[in-house]
């Protein structure tokens, strides 16, 4: 073969090389035209599928609103619509009572739900299942004149997170305009068990049975059985008392003596109503968690998870219980506006009480709400109104002290106290008792001004006190602590009661066994003097200790008796003191006036004088200081003594018979028989025997026998002197100026600063 015969087999085969390299360019070409084409057809499917589920979407949205539309016309009409009750006695499958309906309304929902089941059919024949969001089955059943739809999608619940972005949740459902009288539509949710239908059947019979009547008969018999009626009558019934009952129940210390698994029974079944969207069922469970009960610990979260369902449910204990939340911080952060909010959602659009009475309460206290004192006593009234205990004692406080806006109203306020003790509310029957204690106490007042209305202030303070026993014994009762010492006081000094020293003890006991000081000082009094109970000494110094730690200062005087006495415990001057000066320096007058005596004798105080000889001088200082605080509270003793002090010129800057008659005159008063002999023997000194004669017969007629001897002697003084008063030349010093009261007075007024310094305790 030559050279020129092999190119030219090469070039032949390069052209067919490249002719087979066109076909299959072409036959590419083709190919890829026919993708195209195949692609833009998918893309056009894609767009309708995706025009189908938007209608779709909108389809659904109008079905929920017509939902939200017929529970809110369920819950208007639902105690007004008696007659519809009769018309559904034989209807089934229904699961939520609906106003009826006329027939043109029937036909435009049957074209809604054809339009989503027509909607839903296309959206089927594509062949093509999107994966994010599966296709809504819709079944439709006629029963008369109403239709059920039954719809199954897997939606997520609004609420159940426990984040606070909750401020533009609405709690009620909007009224929709464009549909009037809407049909029966109910959602049931995938995941969640379905209403109980045959329970919902039963209850729409006519001759249903009362399951909260028929609950309480059985919480004796059967105690489950019977509160799991009356947590139907509660949940399905909506019974009012149901509600107060149940909640009383499983809020209750013992529950009714349920066993464990009882226990977790009657949670399981209030938890599948929670989760069945029944708003008290949500709002019981929360509590539940709130309060930690039926054998569960406390768990905010899962409190506020369920407080906030039932909120948007319509439930207004909920809504209060969710202010609670927020108001605390429990779960939550402390939000008083979302506390108000909700509050005031209650208060509003439920009517609850107790919500008007917190919403009261935030505008007093300026919290989450401008500060607002006529909007707090709106509410309070409202709540007041409605029944709430505790808004009708703060009103009854309100008119009792009278405020800016209200005026003191001494009826008013025993009104509402009178309304809130009905209720067994304890505070309002204690004030009850003391202002008609106080009664009795104006009316002594006026039976000393007007002698002749004796016998009608006598019946009425009767009157007054049994009154006040009535009240407090009732208070007592409830267990409020004051209460309960108010009323052993009246048993220990047989006010409006016959005295009764066992009964004392009996109420003093509860309260001093709850912490009240006063009551186990007064328990300590008991049984160092045997009243009411066996005669200790021991336990006296036990209930003194435990009031003198809590500073009450007559337990703490008393305290320092028992150790001065070594009564109960071992006797010790240094402890006496301790207590007598913790007691006085509360202005207690006679611990003032031990505490003066222990410096006069000497016992259980320090003394670091500058020299030997000033040691004495140095306690009558200290014990004038004392005596003088002591006997300018009107402590007769302390006066009597501090008289003594200046007459003999101890712990003062000199003898003063001045300010000596001055302190006796003081003590005299309080009819002190030593105080007029003293007297009556310094005027004898003083040869003023007209003024000495007088006062110690007021001593002699006080029972003083050394007042009988001073007056026998003064007697022979003045026969044997030949004594004639305006023969009296004696004007040493000149005491005779000095007889009146007015001129002891004047006296003590030039010479005040005599000794301000000498009987100072610091000196």
């Amino acid at each position: 073969m030559d050279f020129v015969s092999v190119i030219e087999e090469i070039t032949n085969s390069v052209k067919n090389i490249e002719r087979e390299l066109e076909i299959v360019r072409v036959s590419n070409n083709q190919q890829k035209a026919v993708l195209l084409q195949q692609a833009s057809k998918i893309e056009k499917q894609n767009l309708i599928i995706n025009n189908q589920k938007k209608e779709i979407k909108n389809l659904v949205s109008k079905l929920d609103q017509l939902k939200e539309h017929v529970d809110n016309k369920k819950k208007v009409n639902e105690s007004k619509n008696e007659k519809e009750k009769k018309e559904e006695k034989n209807e089934k499958k229904i699961t939520i009572k609906s106003p009826k309906i006329t027939t043109q309304k029937l036909t435009e929902e049957e074209i809604l739900s054809a339009q989503v089941k027509n909607k839903i059919n296309k959206f089927e024949s594509i062949g093509i299942e999107d994966s994010s969001e599966k296709p809504i089955v819709v079944e439709i059943e006629k029963t008369k004149n109403k239709i059920i739809v039954n719809e199954k999608k897997k939606t997520q619940i609004k609420g159940n997170n426990n984040n606070n972005n909750e401020e533009d949740e609405k709690i009620v459902s909007k009224k929709t305009t464009s549909i009037s009288e809407p049909t029966l539509i109910q959602i049931p949710q995938l995941n969640q068990k379905p209403v109980d239908t045959l329970k919902n059947e039963d209850l729409k019979k006519k001759d249903k049975i009362d399951n909260y009547e028929e609950g309480l008969k059985l919480l004796n018999k059967n105690t489950l059985e019977g509160i799991l009626l009356i947590l139907k009558a509660s949940c399905i019934d909506n019974n009012k008392k149901a509600k107060e009952k149940i909640q009383e129940i499983v809020t209750s210390e013992n529950n009714l003596k349920l066993s464990k698994e009882e226990e977790e029974k009657l949670l399981e079944e209030i938890k599948e109503y929670a989760n069945n969207d029944n708003s008290f069922g949500c709002s019981l469970f929360g509590k539940i968690y709130h309060l930690g009960k039926l054998g569960v610990a406390k768990n905010y979260e899962v409190a506020f998870e369920y407080f906030l369902k039932a909120s948007k449910l319509g439930d207004s204990l909920a809504q209060n219980n969710l202010g609670v939340i927020y108001f605390y911080g429990r779960g939550v952060e402390v939000n008083h506006v979302e506390a108000a909010k909700w509050y005031r959602i209650a208060a509003e659009e439920g009517n609850l009480p107790a919500a008007q009475y917190n919403l009261a309460l935030l505008y007093l206290e300026g919290q989450g709400v401008e500060n607002d004192s006529k909007e707090a006593l709106k509410w309070l009234t409202i709540a007041s109104e409605n029944g709430e205990a505790e808004a009708q004692h703060i009103l009854g406080n309100t008119y009792i002290s009278g405020t800016d806006d209200v005026e003191q109203d001494e009826e008013k306020a025993i009104y509402w106290w009178k309304k809130a003790a009905s209720q067994n509310f304890a505070r309002s029957q204690y004030n009850l008792g003391l202002i008609y204690q106080n009664m009795v106490e104006d009316g002594e007042d006026e039976e000393d001004e007007d002698e002749e209305d004796d016998e009608d202030n006598s019946e009425k303070n009767e009157e007054y006190l049994k009154e006040a026993f009535k009240w407090f014994s009732k208070a007592a009762e409830n267990d409020l602590t004051e209460a309960q010492l108010s009323l052993g006081t009246l048993y220990l000094e047989s006010n409006g009661v016959e005295q009764d020293d066992h009964l004392a003890v009996k109420w003093f006991s509860k309260a001093a066994e709850k912490g009240d000081p006063v009551a186990q000082c007064n328990m300590g009094y008991m049984c160092k003097m045997g009243r009411g109970t066996e005669q200790n000494d021991e336990q006296a110094v036990q209930w003194y200790r435990k009031a003198a730690l809590q500073d009450i200062a007559t337990a703490q005087k008393n305290l320092g008796n028992m150790y001065l006495d070594g009564r109960g415990v071992e006797q010790s001057d240094e402890i006496a003191v301790h207590w007598y000066r913790k007691a006085a320096d509360q202005e207690d007058a006679a611990a003032q006036y031990n505490l003066g005596l222990m410096y006069e004798e000497g016992r259980g105080v320090s003394i670091s004088p500058k020299g030997e000889e000033n040691v004495q001088n140095t306690r009558d200082a200290h014990a004038v200081y004392w005596f003088r605080k002591a006997a300018e509270q009107d402590f007769s003793d302390a006066q009597f003594i501090l008289g003594q002090m200046y007459e003999l010129g101890r712990g003062v800057a000199k003898v003063d018979e001045i300010q000596a008659i001055y302190w006796y005159k003081k003590a005299a008063e309080q009819d002190d028989s030593q105080s007029y002999t003293s007297i009556g023997l310094i005027y004898s000194r003083q040869n003023k025997f007209d003024l000495a004669r007088s006062y110690l017969n007021k001593a002699v007629q006080l029972g003083s026998q050394s007042a009988i001897t001073n007056l026998k002697e003064l007697e022979e003084t003045i026969k044997q002197q030949q004594f004639y008063s305006n023969n009296n030349d004696d004007d040493d010093d000149d005491i005779d100026d000095y007889n009146s009261d007015s001129d002891i007075e004047q006296y003590l007024s030039k010479n005040n600063n005599n000794s301000a310094d000498d009987d100072d305790e610091s000196s």
